[in-house]
């Protein structure tokens, strides 16, 4: 795929000026050879006023002097991962690339059968013992209150022994009560603690949002629901909170640390930058992983732009100006060096000159000359012979990238993995999938002796409760009718008529006190029923699914829940499947809201002249085919595998990561297009987007900038002619190589807006 990588200047107006002509074409060397044009130091002259193509001077300047290292940064936004510690499988995926999503907020699901049903089994139990537990008490108060009519029939008898026995068997009555009713409490609380425990892992396993921003990151379901431990779930990003990070080197392999400049031109100015602050612990931590995060930098005080890329720059010296003239005006030996000055008749007046810091164009002087004193340097370069007169203005320096891959994109998942362990039975294979289309089924391994015996298990409670069911209409029967029978046959008592008073005396009341802890029983008993027989029937359900033989399949099928796309079927059929296990993911566009998402593919040009790149979030795109254009916006990238994210998350340091997209394409992003676009607008259409901008930088034309090579070092070195006075001298610059032909040259350092150079 040709990926078309133009550049793209948006520059104020820039002034030319026509100068007279001075001298033929520019020369790289008087020697014959590829030479440095004045880098290395010479001897004295024996002439009294040095000799040179033309008389050049150069001004005595203050300058930044000092070997600069540079590196290059982008401006992203603060990014918060949602992640699992452990290995998970996630069984929902609540939000797409694009969202914005509040702190808190339900990012994604995992799903474990067996963790489900652990609870489940746990509630039931929970229930059961609180069912006892209320049996056990009702049961023992309807006892109580018998023993105390028996008590008062013993009072009626002023028999104080009878009296003294029951208030015994009462006192043993709640004793034992509030026994049983412990031991029962223990067990709940016991199975609550586990469920606590269950629970907690089980909401570990609901991952929710750590801070509010937007969703530009989500970990690609389309082959595989597992996440793997502090592998990004999703990450939200916040784009009010910005930095600066540089891909060039990781924390670990950063040597600018005790520099005592660093900057960074922002804004048209150049502003001091600090290194992201880690803690020891965190650094520690990382480190002991090999899993560093490159380096970032803060700007305080500054307003950075997201998206926009600048050049960072460390140096050993303080960043401040010092007196300077270029290493081509300075002569002689060890020591002893010198530099000619002009003097107000023209000749050249010798001065002895105390050196300081050098950065190989340039070198500081501590004394010997005066500010703005023109300097005589060695020119073997010759001035352009047609002269353009350019003032150096802040423009934007971009790089624009163009795509052919561009699909519509299909952010939403819904995973679906199987409900039994068996033989997978593909229905579907990949491409577009409609609500209600049968995916995949599964013939299930469980043996029918398993299945039969939890089928024998509930005939048996059924034939138990049945049975238990006619034994209580049995003895309540029987209850009720000795309560009629007392009641009618109620009378007085005759003191001496022992034996009488004990079965008679106070017989409804304490019939009533049996025929409700009757009641109890059975009102418990049945409830317990209940509770098996649905927990049974779960399991019998559950062991049942995928065994009946429905021919070419079993009559478990998953179908789909809604219109979708399927790109990519990782299990085939008569494969294993475990389980929980995953099985196919259709991915869904969703409700767009009339802004059509896009997924675009960058790969490295035809003739591989310039490197891919990725556009940058909230950076507009264009798609453009034929006389027709769309605009959008980027709303996500990427992952990097070697892109470590390093924080402190309840008390403790973690680093997680964001897996590339499959394909092996490492520029990859997804686009949210201000309104509808189809898959016909898409067909030979391209996406047009910045690989690289850098706002408010000195910008010069390409052909105004000059180059030569040291002939000892062999170093290569980039100069312009600037006027000063009204006369083209050399400048030394610093310039940002794009790789790539360009009309126009960003110049890092060495020129200052106002500034005029020829072109």
């Amino acid at each position: 795929m040709k990926i078309k990588r133009l550049l793209k200047l948006n520059i104020g107006k820039t002034r030319r000026y026509l100068a007279g002509v001075l001298v033929g074409i520019q020369l790289m060397s008087m020697l014959g050879a590829v030479t440095g044009c004045g880098a290395a130091a010479e001897v004295i002259p024996d002439l009294i006023e040095p000799k040179a193509s033309a008389q050049a001077y150069r001004p005595a300047a203050m300058r930044m002097i000092g070997p600069v290292q540079y590196m290059e940064g982008e401006v992203i936004a603060r990014e918060y991962p949602c992640f699992s510690e452990k290995s998970a499988y996630i069984s929902e995926m609540l939000v797409a690339v694009g969202d914005y999503v509040e702190e808190g907020d339900v990012i994604a699901r995992s799903r474990d059968s067996m963790s489900t049903e652990g609870i489940q089994e746990l509630n039931n139990q929970i229930a059961s013992l609180c069912r006892q537990r209320e049996k056990t008490k009702k049961i023992s108060d309807e006892t109580v209150k018998k023993l105390d009519y028996e008590k008062k029939i013993e009072k009626y008898l002023k028999n104080d022994e009878g009296v003294k026995a029951k208030d015994k068997e009462i006192q043993i009555e709640k004793e034992n009560q509030r026994f049983n009713v412990a031991m029962l409490d223990s067990q709940i609380n016991s199975c609550r603690s586990d469920l606590y425990e269950m629970q907690n892992e089980s909401m570990a396993r609901t991952f929710t949002a750590p801070h509010s921003g937007y969703v530009t990151y989500v970990a690609n379901m389309t082959r595989t629901n597992v996440v793997e431990g502090f592998q990004n779930i999703a990450v939200i990003s916040d784009y009010d909170d910005l930095y600066i990070e540089s891909k060039e080197v990781h924390i670990d392999t950063y040597k600018f640390e005790d520099y005592k400049s660093k900057w960074a031109f922002i804004n048209g100015k150049n502003v001091d930058i600090v290194e992201t602050p880690y803690t020891n612990e965190e650094v520690a931590y990382a480190s002991s992983i090999s899993m560093n995060p490159f380096i970032s930098f803060e700007v305080p005080g500054e307003k950075l732009a997201l998206g926009t890329n600048v050049i960072l720059c460390f140096s050993k010296e303080k960043r401040e100006k010092v007196l300077a003239v270029g290493n081509d005006s300075i002569f002689g030996e060890k020591d002893e060096k010198v530099v000619y000055v002009k003097t107000a008749d023209g000749k050249n007046e010798e001065r002895k000159v105390e050196l300081g810091r050098t950065d190989g164009s340039y070198t500081e002087v501590l004394s010997g000359i005066s500010e703005g004193e023109e300097i005589f340097y060695s020119n073997t370069c010759i001035v352009p012979e047609k002269q353009v007169e350019v003032e150096v203005e802040l423009a934007t320096y971009t790089e624009i990238c163009v795509s052919k891959m561009v699909t519509l994109a299909y952010p939403h998942y819904d995973i679906y993995s199987s409900d039994v362990n068996g033989k997978f039975v593909k229905m579907i294979d990949m491409g577009m999938a409609s609500s209600g289309d049968a995916l995949f089924s599964v013939n299930s391994s469980v043996e029918n002796a398993d299945i039969e015996s939890v089928r024998l298990d509930m005939v048996n409670l059924d034939n138990d409760r049945q049975q238990s069911a006619k034994d209580y209409e049995k003895n309540r029967a029987e209850i009720s009718k000795a309560i009629k029978k007392a009641k009618k046959n109620k009378k007085k008592y005759k003191a001496t008529d022992t034996d009488a008073v004990h079965e008679n005396m106070y017989l409804k009341e304490r019939l009533e006190c049996d025929l409700n802890i009757l009641d109890i029983e059975e009102k418990y008993s049945k409830e317990d029923y209940v509770a098996q027989k649905n927990a049974k029937q779960v399991t019998y359900n559950t062991l049942r699914k995928g065994t009946i033989n429905m021919g070419d399949r079993s009559d478990y099928v998953q179908y789909a829940q809604n219109d979708g796309r399927i790109s990519a079927t990782v299990v085939n059929s008569e494969d294993d499947i475990f389980r929980d296990g995953f099985a196919v993911t259709v991915e869904r566009i969703g409700d767009d809201g009339g802004h059509t998402k896009l997924f675009a593919v960058v790969s490295p040009s035809a003739d591989a002249s310039t490197p891919p790149a990725s556009a940058r979030l909230t950076e507009k795109v264009t798609l453009k085919k034929e006389k027709r254009k769309w605009t959008g916006k980027c709303i996500g990238q990427n992952g990097a595998a070697d892109r470590y994210m390093l924080f402190t998350r309840n008390g403790k340091p973690c680093v997680t990561y964001s897996a590339p997209y499959p394909g092996g394409v490492e520029f990859q992003f997804y686009t949210e297009m201000d309104s509808k676009v189809s898959s016909l607008d898409l067909e030979k259409a391209e996406l047009e987007f910045n690989g690289k901008e850098m706002r408010n930088v000195v910008m010069v034309p390409s052909h105004g900038v000059c180059s030569e090579v040291n002939a000892i070092t062999l170093e290569e070195s980039n100069y312009v002619w600037k006027m000063e006075n009204g006369v083209p001298v050399k400048e030394y610059v610093s310039i940002y190589s794009s790789g790539a032909a360009t009309k126009m040259t960003y110049v890092i350092d060495g020129l200052e807006p106002g500034d005029i150079i020829l072109k």
